[in-house]
């Protein structure tokens, strides 16, 4: 929370000195007018992690494609605000340690979300140089589209007693939706399909090409005290 309050009175005051600037302009007979944005487009990893309040911790790993607009906020202070949307692919296959004696048994999530981010930038360019550097801050909504887990014994049947076989052979490649009520057991283990998170990062373009990581932590919870912590790893190229 301290964290958080840290880039909120950052983002208030960036916001004041672009205020300030266009005053300025405009006192000194300029016009203030709106700088020119650009476009992006990104491909990221995003490796993440579901954090419970109680129990352990679990990583999983997601895959974006996406497109950004930056738009200028003064002629005068190079401040923006950078929104967008990405398409995130997240898959994780767990072992597990035990299935009715039985340890050939994993579980696979398959999960796609819609992420659109709503960040304050600012831009410092090098002298003399194509290279920019490009700290934001900001909130990102996301919405879950669809998720599903499904379990798989990958072990010999003709090992499996009669009665285990039955439950294996019944459970074995079933799809459960983790946002039906009636496939997770109940209110309480149903997943949200919205989430709201803080997160902030750098880009650094050179010329039309750019590099940037991202950290962020959602607001709102995936399930009953589980949260999503998430970062990004991006290439992408400016237009």
């Amino acid at each position: 929370m301290k964290t958080l309050k840290l880039f909120a009175t950052a983002a208030l005051l960036a916001v004041g000195m672009s205020a300030n600037a266009q005053f300025t302009n405009a006192s000194s007979g300029g016009s203030a007018s709106v700088a020119d944005g650009w476009n992006s487009v990104f491909v990221e990893v995003n490796p993440s992690v579901f954090s419970p309040k109680h129990g352990d911790s679990k990583s999983f790993m997601g895959f974006s494609v996406g497109y950004n607009h930056a738009f200028g906020l003064s002629q005068n202070v190079p401040l923006y605000i950078v929104t967008g949307g990405a398409l995130q692919y997240s898959h994780d296959n767990t072992d597990q340690d035990d299935y009715s004696g039985y340890s050939d048994w994993s579980t696979s999530l398959n999960m796609f979300s819609l992420k659109v981010p709503v960040n304050l930038a600012y831009r410092f360019d090098l002298p003399n140089s194509s290279v920019s550097i490009i700290p934001y801050t900001g909130i990102q909504f996301r919405l879950n589209i669809s998720a599903t887990s499904t379990e798989n014994f990958e072990g010999d049947w003709d090992d499996l007693t009669e009665h285990y076989a039955e439950e294996v052979e019944e459970r074995d490649g079933e799809s459960i939706n983790l946002f039906d009520e009636d496939d997770m057991g109940g209110s309480k283990a149903t997943w949200n399909r919205f989430q709201i998170g803080w997160y902030t990062g750098v880009n650094v373009t050179f010329g039309k090409f750019l590099v940037g990581f991202e950290y962020g932590l959602d607001f709102s919870d995936i399930s009953k005290d589980t949260s999503i912590m998430g970062a990004s790893i991006r290439l992408g190229y400016n237009f």
